[in-house]
């Protein structure tokens, strides 16, 4: 028999104590910004982590799929206080989609999946319109910025390599190739242990960009393009950054984030520098300039993991 759950939900679409995952819980923090959340066994550790992490105003938590009993023997729904979101605001969605939806069913369709995406849940319309107007604002400077096939641009490919990932003996490498000047280009392994992993390597070949950026530029002024196939490292560079910081590298279901060592020295080492961080897609086998450099660090990549 299955152990009774409670899943606290502190931030996100509905908040509150849910007793399934599934059109429970889930519902309430997919596809939410920053949602906080995390699984209990028992419905007092449940509350304490809503008022400890939640914005409720009163120290009420909302019980979801359970009566309470009163008393005399009556059950009543418990009192819903919770605040929900009302708008979801779409900055960049598929198809060139944006716009502000009043359901997350109707903004779903057009984030789902599609890993560029800029959306938002909230609370009230001019929140939502201010988002949208944010980030139109911060494409407009795209046109002053160089070019990344320009000779004189820092420009860096980085790709990570695993074989048994995830496992004690992974073997893992990676590769920063730069098309401008490939005497720069490194490709080297981790170490074979418990903390090899592919994911890990895509860190450590961003890493060695921004250190090869640091020696060419120490004043931080250039521009560096990192194109990369992980939206791990990408997402976790650009978007969840500065929340891990701010709740001292504990994610919204309350684990530790992985790799923090590794996020730690990027954060560092990056300083003033603006990186343009860019996404490529693995192995097109198509002849376009950026496919090319990313399946020359995805060869370099792999050659120094066999390479023992």
């Amino acid at each position: 028999m299955a152990k009774e759950a409670f899943y606290a939900v502190a931030i996100g679409r509905s908040t509150g104590i849910f007793k399934s995952w599934d059109n429970g819980a889930k519902e309430s923090v997919t596809g939410f910004c920053n949602a906080r959340y995390k699984k209990f066994p028992t419905e007092a550790e449940a509350a304490a982590f809503i008022k400890l992490h939640g914005k409720q105003q009163d120290n009420s938590v909302k019980l979801h799929g359970k009566r309470a009993r009163k008393d005399d023997g009556a059950v009543e729904r418990p009192a819903v206080r919770a605040k929900t979101t009302n708008f979801y605001a779409v900055a960049k969605g598929r198809n060139g989609v944006s716009g502000i939806f009043t359901s997350w069913a109707e903004a779903e369709i057009h984030v789902k999946d599609f890993f560029s995406a800029k959306y938002k849940g909230f609370y009230t319309r001019e929140e939502a319109e201010s988002f949208i107007a944010e980030y139109v604002s911060s494409k407009q400077v795209d046109s002053s910025l160089p070019n990344p096939q320009d000779p004189n641009t820092l420009v860096a490919f980085c790709d990570g390599s695993a074989i048994n990932n995830g496992k004690h003996r992974c073997k893992a490498a990676f590769a920063c190739v730069f098309p401008h000047n490939e005497d720069w280009n490194v490709a080297s392994k981790l170490p074979t242990d418990a903390k090899a992993t592919n994911n890990r390597a895509e860190y450590m070949a961003a890493l060695e960009a921004m250190k090869r950026a640091n020696i060419e530029d120490p004043s931080q002024n250039q521009v560096l393009y990192i194109f990369s196939d992980s939206m791990l490292l990408i997402r976790s560079m650009t978007e969840w950054l500065p929340t891990w910081i701010k709740n001292n590298w504990v994610k919204g279901d309350g684990e530790r984030v992985k790799n923090d060592d590794l996020l730690k020295q990027l954060k560092a080492v990056q300083g003033t520098r603006m990186i343009l961080w860019q996404h490529v897609k693995a192995h097109t086998k198509k002849e376009d300039w950026e496919s090319i450099w990313n399946a020359k660090a995805d060869r370099l990549a792999k050659a120094a993991r066999r390479n023992d």
